[in-house]
């Protein structure tokens, strides 16, 4: 093997390591009450965070071993229920790619969901 070739399978290796391992998804409760549960669903594998202070944040970090990721498209969902009792949800999909990002920030309002 010349010293070109193994000087490129070192790179691709190393390259493919520093890879992200995980997708964090900051939770901002912009309310003024604790949220008692949020639904998270990556690529259809379901999440849970069971608590958000009022003006609190949680992050939860998404193992990409875990969920499903294809060459078309990435989809994040979020729902919870506001004070007043209303299921509250939120959709960010991508369809020009299968690749999510390192972060998203989402913000969680009376009577919205923003993904940032």
């Amino acid at each position: 093997m010349s010293n070109f070739l193994k000087i490129i399978l070192v790179i691709s290796v190393l390259c493919g390591s520093c890879k992200e391992s995980s997708i964090d998804i900051r939770l901002e409760n912009k309310t003024a009450y604790e949220i008692r549960e949020v639904s998270i669903n990556v690529q259809s594998v379901g999440y849970k965070i069971e608590k958000i202070e009022a003006l609190g944040n949680q992050t939860l970090q998404v193992p990409l071993h875990a969920i499903v990721l294809n060459k078309h498209d990435f989809r994040i969902e979020v729902s919870y229920v506001n004070k007043e009792g209303k299921m509250i949800k939120g959709l960010d999909y991508n369809d020009l790619s299968g690749t999510p990002r390192p972060k998203y920030t989402v913000t969680l309002h009376e009577e919205k969901v923003i993904f940032r």
